[in-house]
C-alpha cells in the first residue's frame, strides 16, 4: 500500500495532497518510514519451533500460586475473620491493617491490598464504616454463626 493510499484510507489527505506537496514532511515521512519496516521473517532462528517452551518457562513469576483473585479472597477473609472475632469492636482502618499486616510484610502493596479488601467487604455489606473506623455488620456476624453451625 502506497503512502498516499494509506493517507486517503485513514481520512487524514487525499492523495493530491500528498501529490502536490502540500502534505505536512512529517506526515508524509512518518508514512514513508512505516511503509520500509519489514515485516517478521519466518527464517528467524527458533520461527515455527513449537516443541520449544519459553527460556523461564518453569520458574514462578511471582513467588506465588494463587492468582490474584485468590490473593484477594484470602485478603477478605482475613479481614473479616479479624473483624468478626472482635464483633461487635470497632477498629481505626490504620490499626486493622497494621494489626494484619506481619513483621515481615512491611510493604506498602499489602497494606493497599488489605484497604481494597475493607473497601470490597464495605460494597457487599459486610463491613461498616464511618470515618475511619470500620466494624463487623450484624448480617456477617449472623452468616459466620449460620456457617459453623
Amino acid at each position: 500500500m502506497t503512502a498516499a493510499a494509506v493517507a486517503s484510507c485513514s481520512g487524514l489527505l487525499g492523495p493530491e495532497a500528498l501529490a502536490s506537496g502540500s502534505a505536512p514532511a512529517t506526515f508524509v515521512r512518518v508514512l514513508t518510514i512505516a511503509k520500509k519496516c519489514p515485516g517478521r521473517r519466518w527464517s528467524v532462528p527458533g520461527a515455527g519451533k513449537r516443541d520449544q517452551g519459553s527460556p523461564m518457562q518453569d520458574e514462578l513469576t511471582c513467588g506465588s500460586e494463587l492468582s490474584p483473585i485468590e490473593l484477594l479472597e484470602r485478603d477478605r477473609n482475613d479481614v473479616l475473620q479479624h473483624l468478626l472475632l472482635a464483633y461487635p469492636a470497632t477498629f481505626s482502618v490504620d490499626e486493622l491493617v497494621a494489626e494484619l499486616t506481619e513483621p515481615g510484610d512491611e510493604g506498602r502493596g499489602k497494606r493497599n491490598d488489605f484497604r481494597e479488601a475493607i473497601s470490597d467487604l464495605r460494597c457487599v455489606g459486610l463491613v461498616h464504616q464511618h470515618g475511619v473506623f470500620v466494624w463487623a455488620s450484624r448480617a456477617a456476624k449472623a452468616a459466620s454463626v449460620l456457617v459453623r453451625g
